[in-house]
């Protein structure tokens, strides 16, 4: 008998991407005695994601779809999808997006991970730019690579705990039911929990997870500034996790560029204008702004 995993992914307005989500998910290589059994959560769709999800269904996919009225917010998504996944005991759950390509053997990596290594409870994949050319495709492959090295150093201490959410693995027993609706980095608010509970999380670049990235400043920004505050709020929950975190980014980056790599400092710089100019729109009482508003370029082929 098989072993059921359950791959979990929250989207909204995805018309464009999912089907193609779901049809490389499906043609996974998977570990021998494994299979995969998809819960989507469509949150307020208003264009053609649901529909195209339930064609899939009446065509025998193993998918479940839950339905949202009204989008709620991926913390909510992932309160339903984790509440799903321990009805089902399955022993792994598995989070992705919508709008990504997985590597064909990316979630084998994932799942050989647990095997090979004891007492593993998470496994954080690799989130890639999609191949571009131009300067946001070069700052996207920059901040891809200054993240990799960083997850590499923390999981030698099996503290991997920033997930990214486009890619990572749980196993069920670990799971982190609450989670408030009020955070913003959802995901690494879940591996922050697991490593401060004694959880062992570790990170596989061989799970790729290709990734759209914006395209203009106005989106950098945008995507940034979410980014941004979703860190700060983890900072307070943790505030040594968060500075030994920042450290290890800053020493990665200045090393870098230190033998030539100078897209490291741009990306610094970058990051630089947008923690200024948000400090600047928080201290003129710009009002709330809206964390979760789409990056609309990252969902764009490279035209470049």
């Amino acid at each position: 008998m098989q072993k059921e995993v359950i791959v979990c992914v929250a989207v909204y307005n995805e018309e464009k991407a999912v089907a193609s989500m779901i049809k490389g998910l499906f043609s996974q290589k998977m570990p021998l005695g494994f299979s995969i059994h998809l819960v989507i959560i469509a949150s307020g769709c208003t264009d053609l994601t649901i529909p195209i999800i339930k064609e899939f269904v009446k065509q025998g996919y193993p998918i479940s779809l839950l339905e949202e009225e009204t989008r709620t917010g991926k913390s909510s998504a992932l309160v339903h999808l984790v509440k799903f996944a321990f009805k089902k005991d399955s022993e792994f759950c598995i989070f992705t997006d919508g709008d990504v390509v997985l590597g064909e053997d990316s979630i084998r990596h994932l799942i050989l991970d647990t095997q090979d290594i004891d007492n593993v409870d998470a496994v954080c994949g690799r989130p890639l730019p999609i191949k571009g050319t131009g300067f946001w495709y070069r700052i996207a492959l920059e901040n891809s690579n200054i993240w990799n090295i960083t997850r590499r150093i923390l999981s030698k201490e099996m503290q991997a705990w920033p997930l990214s959410g486009y890619l990572y693995l749980i196993r069920t027993k670990a799971l982190v039911v609450e989670i408030p609706q009020t955070i913003v980095a959802e995901d690494s608010f879940i591996g922050l929990k697991m490593v401060l509970d004694g959880r062992k999380i570790v990170y596989n670049e061989m799970a790729e997870v290709l990734i759209g990235y914006p395209r203009n400043l106005f989106d950098y920004y945008k995507q940034k500034a979410r980014t941004r505050f979703g860190w700060r709020q983890l900072s307070r929950i943790s505030p040594l996790k968060y500075t030994e975190l920042k450290r290890i980014q800053y020493k990665v980056i200045f090393q870098r560029a230190t033998y030539g790599n100078y897209w490291s400092l741009i990306c610094w710089l970058l990051d630089l204008f947008v923690n200024k100019t948000d400090q600047f729109f928080s201290l003129i009482g710009s009002g709330r702004r809206e964390v979760w508003s789409q990056v609309i370029s990252s969902k764009e082929v490279d035209n470049e």
